[in-house]
């Protein structure tokens, strides 16, 4: 299957929605008409179910019973979701979510509305679809009806398997389909054995799925008035498919086909020769896909199925531009997408438009194709730009950063326009902590106590002693943090669309001295964003694949010991050594990308054998423009005076009690003991201040509680030597640990969602604990990190750690940072001649092992001009 075309069984796990979702009892014994709509609805049987609707609309309208109109008019709209705008369809039932006195005073009928919402934004965005079933998650808690619990349950496994988490879509759709088979709940045992089925073909486990797709098979056949399951069916086929067995699958598909003929279904006759489509050319034999796709697109323009000709034309276009037939591949690239726009079908717009600007780059038409890119980043940023949500927007930007790698690139190879590419990755690069300088944030109240009621549960969860008890508090935990996608725990307070800074601003607010890399990693050639002071280019740089594996080899040989001179060469030639006049700057600030944020650029070595930290300085941040945007907010704020650290936590006293908090909250087991240096290094920190400008907090005062009180207050620094602790199926879940206040509600572990929700006042952050520097890498948003969610909170520059270093040379960094800080030395150059003194004392000793993992991400002040 090629790029252009999307695979039908993804398509299918989004359409094939829950049914009549088991609504309204009362109200279907009183009318038979609408009752029989939603028995027909609750097996997935929309087709039947569509005129049943009408009449019951037609009745109720004559009847003046507006509930049961309300009722009807909803089942409409879910019953003939193929032949509608479905953006407009999803902004029309928000607002009556939002405006209809009906809708907000019957629970059940919202639960309704909110489910075929859910259906509907499903095919649209894994989001979107999260947030509807949430709210029906919270509803189901009063339902009259139970099994609302366990069918939202299984829609948010649906929405984690589109964001790929395989371990919440597996354990929330087979909990729901043992509770589904308890309440001989015929229509959702149907749909969950599809969904697993589909789920396991989808992960090349194809023999695993056959025997879920038979049972949902053999249920439905049994079941009156269930539908003829057609895309159990194709599941089933391509299920067979996956296994090598070609010539069953294509009989499959004609059965299906033929079926669907017999029916008058159109939807699915189209998708069945869509899939035997799929199986013809992957069997290399172009032509007979061609006449399946042909074939398809007829049937969907008589029956008006604009989705599904979409999707037949978006497979045409693809053999036809394997086959070098660019202009035709063009052609219906163009139709697709305008029909894409037309529908409302923003989501996917931007992925088609990238397409298509690739095949006018591939016919020489390179202005043209900029063009396009360009429309499809103004869709982009208009989602993003609605978003206030830190979450969301990530989410976005994860899963676009290609189409921006994709138009740097042609910027940067046909164009040679620096100015243009700064702007491109600019759309994306940091985009949420620009956001937030640019606009302000807020942590909701709401998210506030919601992160508070979780802290309450895993308390109460250590001291479960029962399965049920530790089952029963589980779930309401994954209830309460789902929540964090209706309440994010931060939004933006001003939504807007992009409003970089531009590139002449940056320029002007840097010294002379100093220089800033942008580095946008891609295939078959990577770049270099280079600005300065008194101008900006751009420098081409060797494959993704290549740095790649030069970072990862590199890194293995570094947590070895080892003294990696070859690996830090290697990539100071790939990285630094192609960009003119690098080796003069003074200041380095680097933009990273991919697996270039968990390399530390000063432990590369220069030609004459010098690593990079003995003639530079060097910081990072998420993106050029937050260069300017944090310069500005460091002029803003006064310096502090004042210094809190943290440390001395008795680890190993508590062994059992911190083991029980990771175990139970999902965190990599491991032993935690004491950090052996933790008490000097808190006299490190504080030994230049006086006992009125200091706050030390060691032992059992080192609570959670005590670091939240301490952010709002203007301190200098904060130091703060605590284990982190992370997640290893959930790496943006990574937390910090100290002990916990059960009075006050608090556990002890600090996740990032909560420290980004405080509102810190610190001019510096101080993590000296094992990997804060380390997180998931989000596309070109960068990489979540504990380090990250500190800048999020507030705090204008952090030092965290790419990883866990020995205590002893630890120390020894930390006091020399410090005594360069007391002496007047800028935070930034403190920690590089804290490092070169480092290198100095050991000599060849000083493997980049014992000093390089401690990283300065913000505005260095020797890089700014003052002016």
């Amino acid at each position: 299957m090629g790029p252009i075309q999307q695979n039908w069984l993804v398509v299918a796990f989004c359409t094939i929605a829950l049914g009549g979702q088991c609504v309204a009892a009362e109200l279907g014994r009183s009318s038979p008409l609408l009752r029989h709509a939603l028995e027909l609805a609750d097996l997935n049987n929309w087709g039947d179910a569509e005129p049943e609707f009408g009449k019951a609309a037609a009745a109720f309208r004559q009847s003046g019973d507006r509930t049961g109109l309300a009722y009807a008019e909803l089942g409409l709209i879910r019953a003939s979701i193929q032949r509608r705008n479905l953006s407009a369809t999803s902004a029309e039932l928000q607002q009556r979510l939002n405006s209809d006195p009906l809708l907000k005073s019957d629970r059940e009928l919202r639960l309704f509305c909110l489910a075929i919402k859910g259906d509907i934004d499903g095919e649209m965005a894994a989001t979107a679809m999260r947030k509807d079933w949430e709210e029906v998650a919270q509803l189901a808690q009063q339902s009259a009806d139970p099994r609302w619990k366990y069918r939202a349950s299984a829609e948010l496994g649906k929405a984690a398997f589109y964001e790929g988490d395989l371990e919440t879509a597996r354990r929330n759709i087979g909990a729901a389909l043992v509770a589904a088979t308890q309440a001989n709940d015929i229509g959702a045992q149907i749909e969950y054995l599809y969904a697993i089925g589909i789920g396991l073909s989808l992960s090349r486990m194809s023999n695993e799925a056959i025997p879920y797709l038979d049972e949902a098979i053999a249920l439905s056949t049994a079941t009156p008035g269930a539908p003829y399951p057609f895309m159990v069916y194709l599941a089933r086929a391509e299920a067979l498919a996956g296994q090598g067995r070609a010539a069953e699958a294509r009989a499959t598909m004609n059965g299906i086909l033929q079926n669907a003929r017999q029916r008058k279904a159109s939807l699915y006759e189209a998708i069945a020769l869509q899939a035997l489509a799929q199986v013809a050319r992957a069997q290399g034999n172009s032509a007979a896909a061609i006449e399946a796709l042909d074939q398809a697109s007829q049937v969907c323009e008589r029956a008006g199925y604009s989705r599904a000709l979409i999707e037949s034309q978006l497979a045409l276009a693809d053999i036809y531009r394997t086959e070098g037939d660019l202009k035709k591949a063009e052609g219906l690239l163009v139709s697709a997408t305008n029909a894409s726009q037309k529908n409302g079908e923003l989501y996917t717009l931007p992925q088609r438009l990238q397409i298509l600007a690739g095949l006018q780059i591939a016919q020489g038409r390179f202005a043209e194709a900029d063009r396009t890119f360009d429309r499809a980043a103004a869709f982009v940023d208009a989602s993003i730009g609605n978003d206030s949500a830190v979450l969301d927007k990530t989410a976005w930007i994860k899963s676009v950063s290609d189409l921006y790698v994709a138009h740097f690139s042609l910027v940067a190879e046909r164009l040679n326009n620096p100015a243009k590419a700064y702007a491109i990755v600019e759309q994306v690069r940091g985009r949420v902590m620009t956001d937030l300088l640019l606009g302000g944030s807020t942590a909701p109240l709401k998210a506030r106590e919601n992160e508070k009621a979780i802290s309450r549960l895993r308390l109460r969860m250590m001291e479960a002693t029962s399965t049920e008890e530790v089952e029963k508090i589980r779930n309401q935990m994954f209830l309460l943090e789902q929540t964090r996608w209706v309440t994010p725990e931060v939004s933006i307070l001003k939504a807007r669309g992009l409003a970089h800074v531009p590139v002449a601003q940056v320029q002007q607010s840097l010294n002379s001295d100093a220089i800033i890399l942008e580095y946008v990693l891609a295939e078959p050639s990577s770049w270099c964003l280079v600005i300065r002071k008194n101008g900006a280019g751009i420098v081409r740089l060797g494959g993704k694949s290549r740095i790649d594996t030069l970072v990862s080899s590199y890194l293995r040989d570094v947590k070895a010991k080892l003294p990696a001179q070859s690996g830090s060469r290697e990539l100071y030639d790939a990285l630094i050594a192609p960009v003119p006049g690098a080796e003069k700057a003074s200041n380095i600030i680097i933009v990273r990308d991919g697996l270039l944020n968990l390399l530390p650029f000063d432990a590369l070595r220069e030609p004459g054998g010098r690593y990079l930290a003995e003639s530079s300085v060097t910081s990072y941040l998420p993106s050029a423009g937050s260069f300017y945007l944090l310069a500005q907010q460091g002029k803003r704020s006064a310096p502090g005076t004042k210094v809190f650290a943290m440390g001395a936590i008795p680890y190993e006293q508590e062994s059992k009690r911190f083991q029980s908090l990771i175990a139970t909250n999902g965190f990599s087991a491991t032993a935690i003991p004491n950090l052996q240096n933790s008490r000097e290094e808190v006299a490190a920190a504080t030994a230049g201040a006086s006992d009125a400008n200091k706050q030390v907090v060691l032992g059992s005062a080192a609570t959670e509680t005590a670091l939240k009180r301490a952010a709002g207050i203007p301190y200098r620094v904060m130091h703060l030597t605590v284990h982190s602790a992370v997640d290893a199926a959930r790496p943006d879940r990574a937390a910090l640990l100290m002990l916990g206040d059960p009075a006050g509600g608090e556990d002890g572990l600090l996740l990032a969602p909560e420290i980004a929700q405080l509102r810190l006042k610190s001019n510096l952050v101080v993590l000296s604990a094992c990997d804060t520097a380390v997180g998931p890498i989000q596309g070109q948003e960068g990489v979540s990190t504990l380090a990250r969610s500190f800048l999020l909170a507030g705090a204008q520059t952090v030092i965290s750690t790419l990883w866990s270093a020995d205590d002893t040379s630890s120390l020894t960094v930390i006091r020399q940072f410090y005594a360069h800080l007391a002496s007047g030395t800028p935070p930034a150059s403190a920690l590089a001649a804290a490092k070169r003194d480092f290198i100095a004392k050991f000599g060849s000793k000083a493997v980049p092992y014992y000093w390089a993992a401690f990283t300065f991400e913000g505005v260095p002040s020797t890089a700014t001009n003052s002016k």
